[in-house]
């Protein structure tokens, strides 16, 4: 890909994971890409499926490193990523600190939501956690 061309933008991301094994921390890394596309505005579905089950729409798979040649060989036209257990916290902020950065996908201000696109917004008990 030359320089000129510009990626193109994130509709479906899918968190992959072995149908014989799903793992909590697996679970955390799919809610933690969820929910901060959705503070952030991003028009992009994040779905937690096995990798016998992907969609023919996804634009990225996010595996486990061990299943990176799995998921290649289920989707060989698809961009695989990869997120080890060690820090998956971590390493999900900056997937998608990286993919916002090479413009994938668009972080709108809450004050450019419409009325059809609620704002997101978390509770604890009677506080707001965002």
């Amino acid at each position: 890909m030359t320089g000129d061309q510009t990626r193109p933008k994130l509709k479906r991301i899918v968190c992959a994971y072995d149908l014989g094994a799903l793992p909590t921390w697996w679970l955390m890394v799919h809610r933690s890409i969820k929910t901060r596309l959705e503070r952030a505005g991003a028009g992009v579905r994040v779905d937690v499926l096995p990798l016998s089950a992907l969609p023919a729409d996804v634009d990225l798979i996010v595996v486990a490193p061990e299943l990176l040649p799995a998921a290649r060989d289920a989707a060989a036209e698809t961009e695989c990523v990869t997120i080890a257990p060690e820090n998956y916290a971590g390493e999900a902020f900056r997937l998608l600190t990286r993919l916002r950065d090479e413009e994938r996908f668009e972080m709108k201000d809450p004050a450019e939501l419409t009325a059809d696109e609620p704002i997101i917004a978390r509770w604890v008990g009677y506080e707001r956690a965002d």
